[in-house]
């Protein structure tokens, strides 16, 4: 039988010293659960290359299936949390995240009138007195009881975006502007009614702490997104609720709602069919 010499062995022990080694990496408990990222710089576009601007309102639905990562998990794990638990935490911790009213009517989106701690507690920490009975005076007495809003009070987000292009690239351009909470509301039986807006968040202040919130990808564990990735890479399926008129008024206020979705896709196609046009000659 022929022998190899020992060193021909020398590189096949090698790769297999580096591939335990790897494979000891990722078994750390640091290997996939740590995360540090930054947010990814926008090209800089000057005003005077702007050749046409919109701005556009979008609502995300949390109960679609490919916007489930925005909404679990439902108890933060597995160093992951929901986009409202991360939003929460950064407000109530003082990270400098900032809230910004979304006004008596939730009608305001500005980000004028940015929300004092106090105001921001009675939106996160709800306040009602529930009668209940004294054991030792066999009497019905008011308690004051806490409820602190969960992610699974969060039926979607709102998203404030500009559309504009770019003529010295030639391209049709995305700018997230902000996002809002949508809290579902239901009646005394527990019947779905509507939804309210919560506040508003500006994100150009946001994307630096976004950038640190790992956001869930299905096909691979080891591809780290951020929060901030998912949205300007429009990891998320989204409607057209509203687009700049001069009657500033949504869909919904004219069209049913079928019409409302119908005309939702009329516009999406509208702007993109205004990227292709300047191809035209």
């Amino acid at each position: 039988m022929q022998r190899f010499p020992l060193i021909k062995k020398a590189p096949l022990l090698a790769v297999v010293f580096m591939s335990s080694f790897c494979v000891a990496q990722i078994g750390t408990r640091n290997s996939v659960s740590s995360f540090d990222s930054h947010p990814m710089a926008y090209d800089h576009v000057r005003n005077s290359d702007v050749a046409w601007m919109t701005t556009v309102w979008r609502e995300i639905d949390l109960r679609e299936k490919m916007n489930h990562p925005l909404f679990f998990p439902s108890n933060p794990t597995q160093n992951r949390s929901s986009l409202f638990d991360n939003i929460k935490l950064s407000l109530l911790s003082e990270s400098g995240l900032k809230a910004y009213s979304a006004g008596v009517l939730g009608q305001d989106d500005m980000f004028n009138d940015a929300l004092s701690r106090e105001a921001l507690d009675s939106i996160l920490f709800r306040k009602e007195m529930v009668k209940t009975i004294d054991l030792v005076a066999d009497t019905l007495i008011n308690v004051e009881v806490v409820t602190e809003l969960s992610s699974s009070d969060i039926i979607g987000y709102e998203i404030k975006e500009h559309w504009f292009i770019d003529k010295e690239r030639s391209v049709l351009n995305i700018r997230i502007i902000g996002y809002c909470p949508l809290e579902a509301i239901y009646d005394g039986e527990g019947n779905f009614r509507g939804k309210k807006r919560l506040f508003w968040i500006y994100y150009p202040e946001a994307r630096n702490l976004m950038a640190s919130w790992p956001f869930f990808t299905r096909a691979n564990d080891l591809q780290v997104y951020s929060y901030d990735d998912a949205f300007n890479q429009r990891r998320f399926s989204s409607r057209i609720i509203k687009i700049s008129n001069v009657y500033d008024r949504s869909l919904a206020e004219y069209l049913t709602p079928v019409q409302a979705l119908l005309e939702s896709e009329n516009q999406n196609e509208h702007i993109r069919n205004i990227e292709l046009d300047m191809w035209n000659y």
